[in-house]
């Protein structure tokens, strides 16, 4: 559902009449207040990135609840993958093994 869309100037669709328009306050064509949704976007965003920064600073277990954080936010294939590769990283790879299956449960 959410990825990088909260950008200034990408586009999202309405979740009331499934217009597409670029991120604004509200819907162009149904008038549905979307500042809510923006800021669920945003708050994926910002958990994803801080679950990025802290596997490049070697900060695993952070990245992994950052990571899990964003999972709850946003179930999108890209954060059940982090939470994967985070979880393979702990050196636990029952938990990585649970995601991805239940991504391809998911996926069908």
């Amino acid at each position: 559902m959410l990825d990088d869309s909260a950008a200034i100037g990408a586009e999202m669709k309405c979740p009331t009449c499934n217009a597409r328009q670029v991120w604004s306050p509200e819907c162009r064509r149904c008038k549905s207040d979307l500042r809510l949704l923006r800021g669920f976007a945003g708050l994926a965003q910002r958990l994803r990135k801080a679950a990025l920064l802290d596997l490049h600073a070697g900060r695993i277990q952070d990245a992994q609840n950052s990571a899990e954080a964003w999972h709850r936010v946003d179930r999108s294939p890209a954060a059940a993958r982090l939470v994967a590769v985070c979880h393979l990283l702990t050196g636990d790879a029952a938990p990585a093994l649970a995601v991805a299956a239940n991504q391809a449960a998911a996926d069908d």
